[in-house]
């Protein structure tokens, strides 16, 4: 691997001062809550075609094209559904959906029935053709999504297989722009790929140059044509194109541009963390091959694209690396964590055998009271595994809190306010007070938030017996967006605080919590991820990943002395706070920071 030197924007070209980094941090803030609204932007594609006008030599979807048009009144069926299901912005695709006989009457359908936006994904050919143009965006079309994927004839020709298609998909946007008096919204979809990423900067200065500013970069998957027949010209080393892809992102910091990254490896994304792509298009992405995550969940049957492809897929970790031992821990009982939230109902009783025959070594209980968890933890099968940590988690009163402290046979008792923090210390320093044994007291995990953490340093010296003891645990959560981060206030300098006045942490990095750490809750299986026949269910696999699987680490940290055994830190913290909190720790200062416990860090 070449040498790389990953630098901040500001370090590329010029100084920035304290006040205009504040600025462009507002700005980045402002860009980052738009494109969250737009995640949340409920959406409804619809596919017209299964054939295209072009042969792109990259088409991951070459192999569902049968050179067939759906038929349009089943094609009105459905956009209809979407309506009824909640939809709010219709999406047009194919194929090539232009090119369907009816495409002006189905985006007129999608504007009749109440669609807030309708958009298309298209190669722009068509758009060549000024009275085409001009009946599409009289029936309503709000916002076109050209794919280009070079700044030339010669390079988006040989791409698309088509001579002539670079000089039609410019026309076919100049005629938009022109015919809807620049209300129409254009955006280019750009597949970066080995022939391309050289290249990436001039393409989006191309568009740039003719008004548009929103670019959604899509990383090659190994799937269809380009795998099959094209692998060599196509596929690459991102480590060799790093700062090609640097360049090209540089763009992102000027006011209107905006840049969305499909599948791009986030670790290459250091300095730009705001465009890694929002963990939630994971679903969409499982849901194009359903068939394959269900095969094997239910069945074991590996999906039919596993083998070879796996190293260029960007479903690599979830699939692969996760979803494999999540199947052959539930299957031969070996979950490390189990977590029983007492609200949610089991799906059958062939459901709670299979999580019964698990034989954790954390089981984590949340209800809505001390009475409840108690009655659960009193009368359970994990009490029969040796060596069980209970973690134990009541959401009510703060005196819930100090009435599970005042229980024994509890690991931990979890707390998330200071109200209920206050209440547990109190009763854990009593407890202490009476020279209770140590191996009967538990510890306090505290779900740090701006406040909890404040006052885990305000009450440092009052609680320096618990500390020294090592009874307290900072648990740093996760969240499922990135603005639920910034709200928590858990910000690096605020770990550094908590690590140097002795608090352990859990869910971080040693780099940033120091040498107590302990990881976060991996492979954990609870109630809501087994259907009826006690199979794991694809979705609440996904969105347990998302939650607890999906971490990431800087390029610089394969320097780090810890690299084999450290996950690095959640996706949203890093899409929140940056790689640049990541600081590898020299291999000759290793052996001084190993944690305490398990791994050395979340």
């Amino acid at each position: 691997m070449p040498s790389m030197e990953l630098r901040t924007p500001d370090q590329r070209g010029g100084v920035i001062d304290e006040e205009m980094q504040a600025e462009i941090a507002r700005a980045l803030e402002s860009k980052d809550l738009t494109k969250e609204a737009a995640v949340k932007h409920r959406r409804h594609w619809v596919r017209l075609t299964r054939l295209c006008n072009q042969r792109c030599i990259f088409c991951l979807d070459a192999w569902n094209h049968n050179g067939t048009y759906v038929d349009t009144e089943q094609l009105e069926q459905y956009i209809e559904l979407g309506m009824k299901l909640g939809s709010e912005r219709l999406i047009l695709s194919g194929g090539e959906p232009t090119i369907h006989p009816d495409y002006v009457r189905l985006v007129r359908h999608g504007r009749s029935v109440g669609y807030d936006w309708i958009q298309t994904v298209t190669n722009g050919m068509m758009f060549a053709y000024p009275e085409f143009t001009r009946k599409v965006l009289q029936a309503g079309l709000d916002e076109m999504t050209v794919s280009i994927h070079g700044h030339t004839p010669k390079l988006q020709d040989r791409l698309v297989g088509v001579k002539g298609a670079f000089d039609k998909a410019i026309q076919g946007i100049r005629n938009v722009q022109a015919l809807s008096g620049g209300k129409t919204v254009i955006n280019i979809d750009i597949v970066i790929n080995k022939q391309n990423i050289p290249y990436l900067r001039e393409t989006i200065d191309l568009f740039r140059g003719m008004g548009i500013h929103e670019f959604d970069l899509l990383y090659i998957v190994p799937f269809g044509r380009g795998f099959a027949e094209y692998r060599k010209q196509l596929y690459f080393n991102m480590d060799d194109h790093h700062d090609d892809l640097q360049r090209a992102l540089e763009v992102s910091r000027e006011p209107g541009v905006f840049i969305w990254t499909n599948r791009l490896p986030p670790e290459h994304l250091e300095g730009y963390e705001e465009l890694i792509q929002d963990p939630h298009k994971l679903h969409s992405e499982v849901q194009g091959g359903l068939h394959n995550f269900e095969g094997f969940m239910k069945m074991g049957v590996p999906p039919d694209c596993h083998g070879e492809r796996c190293d260029h897929c960007f479903l690599k970790s979830l699939c692969h690396d996760h979803m494999f031992m999540y199947r052959e821990r539930l299957g031969a009982g070996t979950f490390e964590r189990v977590r029983v939230d007492l609200a949610q109902p089991v799906a059958s009783d062939t459901a709670a055998a299979v999580l019964d025959s698990q034989r954790p070594r954390v089981l984590h209980v949340q209800g809505a009271d001390a009475a409840a968890v108690r009655a659960y933890v009193a009368d359970n099968p994990y009490r029969e595994v040796e060596g069980l940590d209970v973690v134990v988690e009541a959401r009510g009163e703060p005196e819930a809190a100090a009435e599970l402290v005042a229980d024994s046979g509890y690991a931990r008792v979890r707390v998330t306010t200071v109200e209920g923090l206050a209440a547990a210390t109190a009763a854990l320093a009593a407890r202490m007070d009476a020279q209770a044994s140590e191996d009967e007291l538990p510890e306090i995990e505290v779900r740090l938030s701006t406040e909890t953490a404040a006052w885990l340093l305000a009450e440092r010296e009052r609680l320096d017996a618990l500390v020294a003891a090592g009874r307290i645990v900072g648990h740093l959560p996760n969240f499922e967006y990135v603005s639920e981060v910034r709200d928590n206030g858990v910000e690096p300098p605020v770990l550094d605080a908590l690590a140097q006045a002795g608090y352990r942490l859990m869910n971080v990095t040693a780099c940033l919590g120091g040498a107590r750490t302990e990881p976060g809750a991996h492979f954990e299986i609870a109630r809501e991820m087994l259907d009826e026949h006690g199979k794991m269910k694809v979705s609440p696999y996904v969105q347990r990943y998302i939650m607890g699987e999906y971490y990431k680490k800087s390029v610089r940290c394969r320097g780090c002395a810890l690299d084999a055994s450290c996950r690095g830190m959640h996706i949203q913290y890093l899409r929140a706070h940056g790689f640049r909190a990541l600081q590898p720790i020299p291999a000759v200062a290793g052996a001084a920071v190993e944690p305490q416990r398990g791994e050395a860090t979340a």
